[in-house]
């Protein structure tokens, strides 16, 4: 009897061992996929219940052996019984062992599989000639630059204030690096059929000559317009470098734009925005209600 418990604790524990290295293998195959940290924890767990169950089958063999020592005796037909179970738990694991053994081979198979549709996928890939060339990108403007669109329609006509850039220069009349610092300035230009173009030119925003004096940089404009007492308003908003966002207003999209308010309308000193590293690129937006929001 206990040679019997004791073939078949060795059996339990090989196929636990088969399970634990399979469940190993799945994870060492998934692990790309972000799953082996639950797997290990599943193994942890698998270890854990197979320590409880050799606690228990110990405590099993003992009662068992305790059995034996009473005088406890088995008859030719348990004998019998026992070789049966015996040879088929034998079979079992063999089976199982074959199984796990195409898994793995249907595994790698896939895997082999997998690379090389991949790879094929790549191989048919055939780059397309462009419509344009690198020198044909259909600009709406040549004459200057113009950068940080944003588009407003008023009136069937659609009006794009952009980014006054500008070259700098060093001591010697030289292009150096920009720095953006001696952006004053907002480009218009607008269009009624989305191919030919009007350039309205520059609005000086900020700096000494700028309707925002306070202001030193004017970049990443955004408009709105709104109807008041009957007649439409437009509302020109920028960022002052990164510290700020002003607002300038006018009777006409292209101008000429005032600062009503004589200072900036987000500023670092207004709630929720000391905390904020840029203050820039605003963006606007007026709700059918009326309610109008802006973004930076």
């Amino acid at each position: 009897m206990r040679q019997g418990w004791k073939k078949r604790e060795k059996i339990c524990r090989k196929e636990r061992g088969n399970v634990i290295r399979d469940m190993f293998r799945h994870a060492v195959r998934e692990v790309s996929r972000g799953t082996f940290v639950f797997l290990c924890g599943l193994m942890l767990c698998a270890c854990a219940g197979s320590k409880t169950k050799d606690t228990m089958q110990d405590q099993s063999i003992g009662e068992t052996t305790k059995g034996d020592e009473t005088g406890t005796k088995r008859s030719d037909g348990s004998d019998s019984a026992e070789k049966n179970e015996e040879s088929a738990a034998d079979e079992s694991m063999q089976t199982d062992s074959t199984e796990t053994a195409g898994q793995e081979n249907e595994g790698a198979g896939s895997t082999a599989s997998g690379e090389e549709r991949l790879k094929e996928m790549f191989e048919k890939i055939t780059y397309a000639k462009g419509y344009k060339g690198i020198d044909d990108t259909n600009p709406v403007m040549t004459q200057t630059y113009g950068a940080d669109p944003y588009a407003m329609e008023y009136d069937g006509r659609l009006y794009l204030y952009m980014t006054g850039d500008v070259y700098e220069y060093d001591t010697d009349g030289n292009i150096k690096e920009n720095g953006y610092g001696k952006i004053t300035t907002i480009r218009v230009i607008s269009t009624d059929d989305m191919v030919n173009f009007t350039d309205h030119g520059s609005i000086q925003v900020a700096g000494k000559d700028g309707a925002a004096r306070w202001a030193n940089n004017s970049w990443a404009p955004a408009a709105a317009w709104k109807e008041i007492d009957g007649k439409p308003k437009f509302f020109l908003y920028f960022a002052d470098n990164g510290g700020g966002i002003g607002v300038v207003t006018s009777d006409s999209p292209v101008g000429p734009f005032v600062d009503e308010l004589g200072h900036g309308l987000i500023r670092r000193d207004m709630e929720n925005c000391g905390n904020v590293e840029w203050l820039f690129d605003p963006a606007v937006l007026v709700d059918d209600d009326g309610k109008a929001y802006i973004y930076f």
